[in-house]
């Protein structure tokens, strides 16, 4: 079974777009068909996200619960911090963190700094995650 990092723009995607390529990866996910890799930092975003996002229709309290799914049936860590020079945007170190300090095969996110380091780290957008191991 793949284990994957996704990054929250793609678990926000995915949750609020279901038949999105996002949508498809979480459905893998709720179907035991990859292994999600989050962290805490991971959901703390989501839940300030999803509110914002025009086509959410998740109520404060679906959130919370979604949170606790996530602590349930994927895998939680909180790695230790790192330093990457290259990464423009500081907010994105814990995700790369995470894959690093974790033992996903990749990291799946639309983040345009993050995939930048690609020839460095395992990291692919939704689309390219889906086509070369889409369940």
């Amino acid at each position: 079974m793949r284990a994957i990092v996704a990054d929250t723009n793609v678990l926000a995607s995915g949750l609020v777009y279901p038949n999105s390529t996002p949508g498809k990866i979480v459905q893998a996910w709720q179907n035991n068909k990859i292994e999600l890799i989050v962290s805490d930092y991971i959901l703390d975003e989501l839940e300030r996200i999803l509110p914002r996002l025009k086509k959410n229709t998740l109520t404060p309290e679906k959130i919370a619960r979604l949170r606790k799914l996530f602590h349930f049936k994927a895998t939680v860590i909180n790695p230790d911090e790192i330093c990457e020079n290259e990464l423009t945007d500081e907010n994105d170190l814990p995700i790369l963190a995470l894959l690093i300090g974790s033992s996903a095969d990749v990291l799946v996110t639309g983040d345009k700094a993050l995939l930048r380091l690609a020839d460095k780290y395992p990291i692919m957008t939704a689309a390219d995650f889906w086509s070369r191991w889409g369940i």
